[in-house]
Formats: C-alpha cells, sequence, structure tokens
C-alpha cells in the first residue's frame, strides 16, 4: 500500500542531528556569558544594562527552530497521492544532458546549461506518454533518471543536474552514446528509440561519429541541438575566466560533428546556437511525427508538495527580530492625549 506522506529528499534529514548539539553548546555558552557579568556587576547595574535581557530558550530555540523548517523544506515533504494512468505510446526517449565545465559558459543566459534544463522542461510538458531517461555526461556519463513514465520524478532529476555530479572532467560525447544504447536501449524490439544530445559539441576524442553508426545499426535516431557561440565565449570560474599558459579559453560550439551524428542516424540537428527555441513546437512538428501505437498503460503515483507549509511559518520567524523592537518600542511611546 502506498504511504500517504514521504520525504522525497530524505538525506537533508541528517542535518537535523546536529541541531539539538547545536541548542545545548549555546545555551551553555550563553549561560556561562550571564555568570561573568554578574561577578562583574551588581544587580541593580545589570538590570539597567540589560532592560530587556532575552531568555535562553527564545535566543537559541528561535534559530534552532528556523534551521529545523529549512532542512525539512528541504526534504520536500509531499503527500496526497494521486494513482494515474498514463498510457504509453512505445516510444523511448534518452536526454543525453552535457554536463561538461563549457555549458557554464555565459553566451546564452543565464548560462548554457541553464538554458538546456529550461528547453528540456518545455520539452516535457509536450510528451504524452513517452518514456523518458537522463542521462549527465562530461568525462564519465550518470544515470540520473531511468526510462519512465513519472514526469514529476524525471524533472526534480533534471533541476538537480549539475557538473559537480561528474567526478571527470571533459566531454565524451561518443561514451555517452554508447553508453545510452547499452544501458538504455538493449531491448530491440522496443518502437521508437530516439536519443536527444543537447551539448555544445566540443568533443574530446571519444569517437562521437562511430557511436552514432551503431546507433543507426541499431534503429537508434539521435537528434542533436547544439548550444552556445560558434565564436566562442569564456568558461567562467570562482577566480574569473578559465586559463591557459595566459590565455583565456574560448569554448565553441562545433556544428559540424553534431550534424554528422542527426545524419548518420537519421534525426534532426537543432542549431539553437544562443537563440531561444520553442522545443514543445519542435518536438510536435518533428521528434514525434512518426506515429507510434499506443501501448498498455502504467499506474503512477502524483504526489503533492508540502514544502510550504514548513516556509511560511519559517519566514514568520525570520521576520520576528525585527518585528519585537518595533512593538516594544510602540509600548514605550507615550499615549497621545484627547
Amino acid at each position: 500500500m502506498n504511504p500517504w506522506f514521504r520525504f522525497f529528499e530524505p538525506q537533508w534529514g541528517l542535518w537535523l542531528l546536529l541541531l539539538p548539539l547545536l541548542a545545548y553548546f549555546g545555551y551553555k555558552n550563553h549561560q556561562k556569558g550571564f555568570l561573568v557579568l554578574q561577578r562583574h556587576f551588581s544587580p541593580t547595574l545589570l538590570a539597567k544594562l540589560l532592560p530587556h535581557r532575552t531568555h535562553p530558550l527564545e535566543r537559541f530555540g528561535w534559530p534552532v527552530l528556523v534551521l529545523a523548517l529549512g532542512i525539512f523544506a528541504l526534504m520536500r515533504p509531499q503527500g496526497e497521492p494521486t494513482p494515474k494512468l498514463a498510457q504509453k505510446k512505445g516510444r523511448d526517449l534518452v536526454i543525453l544532458l552535457d554536463l561538461s565545465k563549457s555549458m557554464l559558459a555565459e553566451d546564452l543566459r543565464p548560462n548554457r546549461l541553464e538554458r538546456a534544463k529550461g528547453m528540456i522542461e518545455e520539452l516535457v510538458l509536450a510528451l504524452g506518454g513517452e518514456r523518458i531517461a537522463l542521462l549527465g555526461f562530461a568525462g564519465e556519463v550518470k544515470l540520473l533518471c531511468p526510462l519512465t513514465l513519472d514526469y514529476t520524478f524525471f524533472n526534480s532529476a533534471l533541476s538537480q543536474a549539475n557538473p559537480n555530479q561528474i567526478r571527470l572532467g571533459g566531454t565524451q560525447t561518443g561514451a555517452a552514446l554508447s553508453q545510452a544504447l547499452e544501458m538504455l536501449f538493449f531491448d530491440p524490439t522496443t518502437q521508437g528509440r530516439e536519443i536527444l544530445l543537447i551539448t555544445d559539441g566540443e568533443d574530446h576524442q571519444s569517437d562521437p561519429l562511430g557511436a552514432a553508426k551503431l546507433a543507426a545499426q541499431k534503429g537508434v535516431r539521435v537528434h542533436t541541438l547544439g548550444l552556445g557561440d560558434p565564436k566562442g565565449a569564456p568558461i567562467p570560474t570562482q577566480d574569473g575566466p578559465l586559463t591557459f599558459q595566459g590565455q583565456v579559453v574560448l569554448t565553441k560550439l562545433d556544428e559540424g560533428t553534431l550534424r554528422e551524428i542527426a545524419k548518420l542516424t537519421g534525426g534532426y540537428y537543432i542549431p539553437a546556437q544562443t537563440k531561444q527555441v520553442d522545443m514543445a513546437e519542435l518536438y510536435r512538428k518533428f521528434l514525434a511525427r512518426d506515429g507510434v501505437e499506443k501501448g498498455a498503460g502504467e499506474e503512477v503515483w502524483v504526489w503533492q508538495e508540502w514544502f510550504l507549509w514548513f516556509l511560511w511559518p519559517m519566514g514568520f520567524l525570520l521576520c520576528w527580530p525585527v518585528l519585537k523592537p518595533l512593538e516594544r518600542a510602540l509600548l514605550r511611546s507615550p499615549k497621545v492625549r484627547s
């Protein structure tokens, strides 16, 4: 039986274990400091110096409670699951998303990677029963979401995709294509097997054309979407633009390779470059134009997000230090005589 409530990101709950220790040591230091004041000042003078001494529970309980509410919100509480029947069309679509450092170039705003994620979100909204998966790649390939009809789960995996999830740098496009064929397209009877490769096209000797030929042999179409300025753009880092031997490194869109991959597999090349692309319209016109018969339905659970129930009281508590002095000032102000 499906539970009525869950935390989608329960690993954040480990931070809750530190809160009692934080409250304990804060309280002990507060008491120790006050005892020092009591030894050096008389009670009368101390009362004048600290007319509104904050109670230890209020001083340390308040920030601990704020942190606890924030952690619970990060754990993404979800409830009221509703079963829905997702009709499978028999089409499988795998998104290969470039997570290399070059995708952080800002020739698209805010950067290439965030623009790519926004395009994928638009694409997901246009889907109508296709299974979809997400692979992130740079110097290695990582499965971020297996083939699924649960678009909510897919979007969650997409939102967390970032270069820090990949340990090795570089751009191994050929390896990503090959592993997608092995991990997700191993069943030749599946109809409508397609890959959408989103990258700036700079491959580091991983033979993407050889992988494309293998995809064509297996009947898998590869569509490619090229992001970035063909003239190049610097790669931002914490210390400024990335440099090599004193020269700023420019990352350029390699359209030739992406066009050839699409051509070899019977797919389409989408020259996004630095322009805004309507992915939903492109999907309806091109990517989904080949009809695929609907298969058996699959029951998926749709959950309601409840994190706002923690964020609202957290926001109120954060405003409390501002509101409390205002309340005291109003109480101290002289009453206006009529």
